[in-house]
């Protein structure tokens, strides 16, 4: 398998940011709450997490795609890491909305 290609390569907006923390919080305006994003150190481009407002769910899991433009979203409860939300998309607006609040489709 070929090695992946340079994250910037591939996500140059949000390497224009520093990170995809960064680049979710310019893209949410009223979507995910902008203190509660945050990118690792060791891999700011790829990777982010989202602190859960709901008691019993571990923060949601953003993982940019290393051989396509893609990310990956994950939200697990915490006793068994039972998936409570897992998707994929291509639009970093999308992955900036969140996910939707329980009891709804998330489609205006």
């Amino acid at each position: 398998m070929p090695a992946p290609p340079d994250p910037s390569v591939l996500y140059p907006d949000v390497a224009a940011f520093g990170s995809l923390a960064t680049a979710l919080r310019a893209e949410a305006e009223a979507g995910l709450a902008g203190d509660s994003v945050t990118s690792p150190d060791f891999d700011p481009l790829l990777h982010a997490t989202v602190t859960s407002m709901l008691p019993h769910r571990e923060p949601l899991q953003i993982s940019a795609w290393s051989h396509e433009r893609r990310w990956s979203i994950r939200g697990t409860e915490p006793f068994q890491s039972l998936s409570l939300i897992d998707g994929r998309t291509d639009d970093l607006a999308e992955v900036a909305r969140g996910p939707p609040a329980p009891g709804t489709t998330g489609r205006p």
